[in-house]
């Protein structure tokens, strides 16, 4: 079925570390057993057994085993399709808001081994209801997480209504030629308020998530089509390949050409 709510799931067990990365979707984790120091972005948690994680799109992460063997339940979401389909600003504002005290890892999950059961029994076995069972199961684990944490519930505004509605814009658009100023004119919102309130809200600059959203799509033509280095910078939204390239570096630490070799 194309366009799934769920691009990949697993349970993974085994005692190796795994480096800084980061995901096109939204990732969730349920740590069964585990005793690990997992890092997120620029915070660090020791997760024990039986944790849930949460951890958004473009959010960097890795994670260094102390003892034993990490034993997970792993689902990566397809990020347009939640959005698409969770219409609670609060229950999709775990997945997609990152204000600074934002935090990544929740315990006290009623049956959250039963739902990542079957979100992979869904996942392998789809049929015309298996996206409603997974949205059903999904939007119950988010709304535990508000009822049984103290997570502090943000008046919505008007403002952050807007800023949800630029970055869904950026989303479906980001191969198109997008300036801060165009996002500024096209939402009637001040071009520095705009920065600051998403950068406040996702953890990101609407420049960084731009970018982060071109190259995670070249990524996967990197490794799924037999397209030139400089045909990948253009469909991206990159202006050539060298702009391409440079920011590529910068993200990865490896160029195109190598992250395409080393995937073959």
């Amino acid at each position: 079925m194309q366009n799934f709510i769920i691009s990949e799931t697993a349970y993974l067990s085994g005692t190796d570390n795994k480096e800084r990365h980061f995901h096109l979707g939204y990732e969730l984790i349920y740590a069964k057993n585990a005793d690990i120091d997992l890092s997120i972005n620029d915070k660090i948690y020791n997760v024990k057994n039986n944790t849930l994680i949460l951890i958004n799109c473009f959010e960097e992460h890795s994670f260094k085993i102390i003892s034993g063997s990490y034993d997970r339940y792993y689902v990566n979401f397809n990020r347009n399709k939640v959005n698409e389909l969770i219409d609670n600003p609060l229950l999709i504002s775990l997945l997609c808001s990152r204000p600074e005290n934002f935090i990544h890892c929740f315990g006290n999950i009623t049956n959250c081994e039963e739902i990542f059961k079957v979100f992979i029994k869904e996942f392998e076995n789809q049929d015309n209801f298996s996206e409603d069972i997974i949205l059903s199961y999904l939007k119950t684990l988010l709304a535990q997480i508000f009822r049984n944490n103290d997570i502090k519930i943000e008046q919505d505004t008007k403002e952050k209504s807007i800023i949800y509605d630029i970055k869904e814009y950026i989303d479906k658009n980001f191969i198109s030629d997008i300036k801060i100023s165009q996002l500024s004119e096209k939402f009637f919102i001040d071009k520095f308020y705009l920065s600051h309130l998403f950068k406040d809200t996702f953890g990101f600059s609407p420049k960084q998530y731009l970018i982060l959203n071109r190259l995670s799509y070249s990524k996967q033509l990197l490794t799924k089509s037999d397209l030139s280095i400089n045909q990948i910078a253009i469909k991206s939204g990159f202006a050539d390949s060298n702009s391409y390239i440079r920011a590529f570096k910068k993200q990865f630490n490896i160029t195109p050409n190598k992250y395409k070799m080393r995937c073959c």
